[in-house]
């Protein structure tokens, strides 16, 4: 069973244990309410490594790369993704010439932090266009590159040479369905390619007013054993700082065919530091 989550998109899953083995009928199922909702949120789960790993298998192919395709995103565990920055909307690899396909977080320890995650639906946001601003953003480009900052946005900035960067079409389309969302996103978006600076501003500002409204934004609240998945380019993402809160760990792994080490091979974490340090 399922119903939608509070803001009326996704879809929130009752009485399915995810560590046990999903039948034909089942997982059949679940790719089509994950393929039409974008999101599926389970609660109350206790699954390991390798059964998030099967369970995410039937969604799509598994990245296994480390740091990439399975890691953990935390603000206490060594080695760990992000600590306690606030991070805002993006796609993840989406500054990569081939992005992540989806992506499961999975609240391994969330013990005395009350953390959210805010989920945008950029695909339904491009339904939400004005119809001379669909048509306008049609055939337009943008480019994506590795953020100057977690917390900001990187429209305008200047973003050093041989940092990761792609340019991506602005509407985006499923590759199974045709659906169209929106490419761009706050974090990781400098420009449309071929406007003036003054002119791709504006549109990313416009842009963003739809995408990123109130009422368009689904935020959940962890709880320990919650499982959240989405579509990693019909569905952005983005949190609020931890300064000072309690244990946050959520395990992730990701569908996807190429992970950001494999495409951004002589990069170094030092790369990135330097780089948020010094850019413009």
């Amino acid at each position: 069973m399922w119903e939608p989550t509070s803001a009326g998109w996704g879809a929130r899953v009752e009485g399915l244990d995810l560590r046990a083995p999903l039948g034909a009928e089942c997982a059949a199922a679940l790719v089509e309410l994950f393929r039409a909702r974008h999101l599926l949120v389970f609660s109350g789960q206790g699954f390991s490594l390798e059964e998030q790993i099967r369970f995410m298998g039937h969604l799509g192919p598994v990245l296994h790369e480390e740091g990439s395709g399975i890691g953990f995103v935390s603000n206490v565990k060594e080695g760990a993704a992000l600590g306690t920055s606030e991070l805002s909307f993006h796609s993840d690899t989406g500054h990569c010439a081939v992005p992540l396909e989806a992506v499961s977080l999975f609240a391994e320890d969330v013990e005395g932090c009350v953390t959210s995650t805010r989920f945008a639906n950029v695909a339904a946001a491009y339904g939400r266009l004005p119809a001379d601003l669909r048509s306008r953003v049609a055939s337009l480009v943008c480019e994506n590159a590795m953020p100057v900052s977690l917390d900001g946005r990187n429209v305008g900035l200047s973003v050093a040479e041989g940092m990761p960067r792609a340019e991506h079409p602005v509407v985006w389309r499923h590759p199974v369905s045709g659906e169209p969302g929106l490419m761009v996103n706050a974090n990781q978006t400098t420009r449309i390619v071929g406007l003036e600076d003054a002119e791709s501003r504006e549109l990313l500002e416009e842009l963003f007013s739809v995408m990123y409204a109130e009422d368009a934004v689904y935020e959940h609240s962890w709880q320990q054993g919650d499982v959240v998945i989405w579509h990693n380019l019909a569905v952005q993402h983005a949190r609020g700082g931890l300064e000072g809160n309690g244990r946050r760990t959520l395990r992730r792994v990701a569908l996807g065919e190429k992970g950001f080490w494999e495409q951004c091979p002589t990069l170094r974490y030092a790369d990135f530091k330097n780089h948020r340090n010094t850019a413009a």
